[in-house]
């Protein structure tokens, strides 16, 4: 809803939304990662100059930061991001267990100028079935 309403100022009348929930958080890129398992796989955001952001390390020199906020959602953004690759990896080792009977899916949405007049969205659906390791699911060039 942020979003959208930064990106459409003025064009909706939201007097009668909570001023509290209407928070302006612009970045410069903005990944959400979010499988459809009660787990999750743990992500992590490899930055240019192989810096790990992840819930073990959820804030980097480069500013970025992880807030992965529940077993199924997991966040990363980074307010000023520098030059350089982002790579998306996800812990598939529990693919063995009994939920694998199920196919297992993983959606990368990522936002370039989040909150911005000129943001970008892409949406990227993987499946993981037959993979076991850590897995680098997506690469973001900045």
């Amino acid at each position: 809803m942020n979003a959208i309403l930064g990106l459409h100022k003025n064009e909706f009348d939201i007097s009668f939304i909570n001023h509290n929930l209407v928070k302006m958080l612009p970045v410069d890129l903005r990944i959400t990662v979010q499988s459809n398992y009660g787990y999750s796989f743990n992500t992590q955001v490899v930055e240019p100059g192989n810096l790990k952001c992840s819930n073990i390390n959820p804030n980097t020199a480069n500013g970025g930061r992880y807030t992965g906020n529940s077993n199924m959602l997991n966040e990363y953004s980074i307010k000023n991001a520098i030059t350089g690759r982002y790579r998306i990896k996800v812990d598939a080792y529990n693919n063995y267990t009994y939920a694998a009977r199920i196919p297992n899916f993983v959606r990368v949405i990522t936002f370039k100028n989040f909150q911005k007049g000129n943001m970008e969205m892409e949406i990227k659906l993987f499946d993981l079935d037959n993979q076991y390791g850590i897995v680098e699911l997506d690469e973001v060039k900045w």
